[in-house]
């Protein structure tokens, strides 16, 4: 009989109150591989998955990968339009969905299609011949335009299996015996890191559909019943849960991860006292290198704002707009080489060549390096602020403002200046309901340099996010500049969310006679949309608490209203300002 080319652990899909033991993980992906093939698939088709966050999503993934199929992870609630664009672009030749899937609209765009229902996939009979190749694209993860041209990160199962390796040396497996996991699957930071790694090398994987209020509002207490040591996400994630969350009392977290966004020495300090550990870790990681690529020491003094450290295997180098190599502590553009590098764009040679230079890879971040050799975050290429031929990096002033006991949130971006062609903006997330902007002035001024200073400042009450967890910068700065008028925020602060019920879905081991009573199926639940310039501010500040057990495991976004947009304030002396 064929053999499978994977031994992952048990899997629990908490959001279905499902648990599989890896004998169980293991018939399933038989059962799926024999109905993939027997649905007329071939090795080298590319298949959409739409069901992301499920058990099933991984073990339809890993039936793929055993036909040598190349599977493309999608957001679940990408409009038909958007997924028939995928399609087109990505030629796949069928697309794995679950229950509530607009079929009737996408059947009428993409009719060549073959649609495959994953919960009748299974079938009975022997392994078919594994299809697999090493150098061939296995993984197709579409980091933007769903509405435009697409960009989609081709990876082989070489470049996987070596990312998967270099991990090995710098993430320990011993504290990721049980892994947590509420990112969106169609994310390489989640599906690569946060599951592939820990499942893939026998650890037990916890899945919950991917994060919202309610979900958050809970993590202390998920953290505790399930004795979960491992999990990895991103700063907004955290900013949040440490206004809404109990911390966990247990002890069984060993190490936590953020990522996606430089994390503030602040924050890391904050996520260190509400999680009980020392061991929380900024990690570098880019869809196009298989994410995690470099990361800081679990127990280190280096705290500063960015800091990332040594590379996990391969190289880096800091060069210049031209690719030369700039001196020690200058920063400049962050050059990747490592054997876990895409095999490109797909369709996209233009992009390529931009990116992918003699085994190099430009991320488009601005870093520097120390004598160490150790890397420092300071920024986006393309977020970057030109002032008068000032380069200012609108992250440096966001790290600062946070550091403010009266500043939750902060977001700086690019205006256009009649003199100096550009300056800087700043949108600020308080933390109460009366903020006063002249005393933020004037402490700024004695942290960051006069050249960095907002000219323009606004009073918000959220702040557009992308679906991977990341400031939407271009979102804040249309939506505020293209209003007319702005009004003072003069709402209450926001209500902490309260959980009530005693026990409450996810939070019981999947199989219990309590998870079942609650248990319900979100298999497509999820409110993420792509890494792009359409993603949906996300008001999660403003929102709603969860008022039953039963809403916790049926709303796919905290329920908010027209406030979910940027409200905006402007006040002070500054004559430049909307005031």
């Amino acid at each position: 009989m064929n053999q499978l080319f994977f031994s992952p652990g048990p899997l629990s899909d908490l959001g279905q109150n499902v648990k599989l033991s890896p004998d169980e993980v293991r018939e399933k992906i038989v059962a799926r591989a024999v109905g993939l093939a027997n649905a007329g698939l071939n090795a080298g088709d590319r298949v959409l998955l739409s069901h992301a966050n499920t058990w099933q999503f991984l073990c339809d993934l890993l039936a793929c990968w055993h036909l040598g199929l190349c599977a493309v992870p999608i957001d679940p609630q990408q409009t038909p339009p958007e997924v028939a664009n995928l399609l087109s672009h990505s030629q796949a030749k069928g697309l794995i969905y679950r229950a509530n899937y607009p079929l009737e609209a996408l059947r009428g765009m993409a009719s060549q299609v073959n649609f495959i229902d994953s919960d009748s996939l299974e079938q009975a009979g022997d392994l078919p011949e594994g299809g697999l190749c090493q150098d061939e694209m296995i993984l197709l993860l579409y980091t933007s335009g769903s509405t435009g041209e697409p960009k989609g990160v081709m990876h082989s199962f070489r470049s996987l299996t070596a990312r998967l390796s270099l991990l090995e040396a710098h993430v320990p497996l011993e504290h990721l015996q049980r892994s947590l996991n509420l990112l969106p699957t169609y994310f390489g930071h989640s599906l690569i890191c946060n599951c592939l790694y820990p499942w893939l090398n026998g650890q037990h994987l916890l899945m919950l559909p991917a994060f919202n209020l309610a979900t958050v509002s809970l993590l202390g207490q998920l953290i505790d019943s399930h004795a979960i040591s491992f999990l990895s996400s991103v700063p907004s994630l955290w900013r949040l849960a440490l206004r809404v969350s109990q911390p966990p009392t247990q002890g069984s977290l060993k190490l936590i991860h953020c990522g996606s966004s430089p994390l503030s020495a602040d924050l890391r300090q904050q996520i260190q006292a509400w999680s009980g550990i020392d061991a929380v870790r900024n990690v570098y990681g880019i869809t196009e290198t298989g994410s995690w690529l470099a990361g800081s020491p679990e127990h280190g003094e280096d705290v500063q704002d960015g800091y990332i450290g040594p590379v996990w295997g391969g190289k880096l180098r800091i060069g210049d707009d031209a690719g030369k190599i700039l001196p020690t502590g200058e920063p400049g553009l962050v050059w990747v080489q490592t054997p876990a590098l895409m095999l490109g764009y797909y369709q996209r040679p233009d992009l390529s060549a931009k990116v992918l230079q003699q085994g190099w890879f430009l991320t488009g971040d601005i870093g520097q390096l120390d004598d160490r050799g150790h890397l420092t975050l300071v920024g986006r290429q393309r977020h970057e602020i030109n002032k008068g031929g000032l380069k200012i990096y609108p992250e440096d002033i966001d790290l600062v403002l946070e550091r403010h006991p009266d500043v939750l949130e902060a977001c700086s971006f690019a205006i256009d200046d009649p003199v100096a062609g550009q300056n800087v903006a700043v949108a600020i997330v308080p933390r109460t309901a009366i903020l006063d902007l002249d005393a933020l002035r004037i402490w700024l001024a004695g942290q960051l340099s006069p050249h960095k200073h907002p000219q323009r400042w606004f009073v918000v009450k959220s702040i557009p996010r992308t679906s991977r967890g990341k400031l939407n910068r271009e979102a804040v700065a249309q939506q505020l500049l293209e209003a007319t008028q702005t009004v003072e925020l003069t709402a209450e602060p926001t209500a902490e969310p309260t959980v009530e019920p005693e026990v409450t879905p996810f939070l019981t081991e999947p199989g219990s006679a309590a998870a079942a009573e609650h248990s319900s199926d979100l298999s497509a639940d999820s409110d993420d949309s792509d890494d792009s310039l359409e993603a949906q501010p996300l008001g999660v500040l403003a929102a709603e608490p969860p008022t039953s057990p039963e809403s916790l495991v049926t709303a796919t976004e905290p329920d908010v209203d027209s406030e979910n947009h940027l409200s905006a304030g402007s006040s002070g002396s500054n004559p430049h300002s909307d005031g």
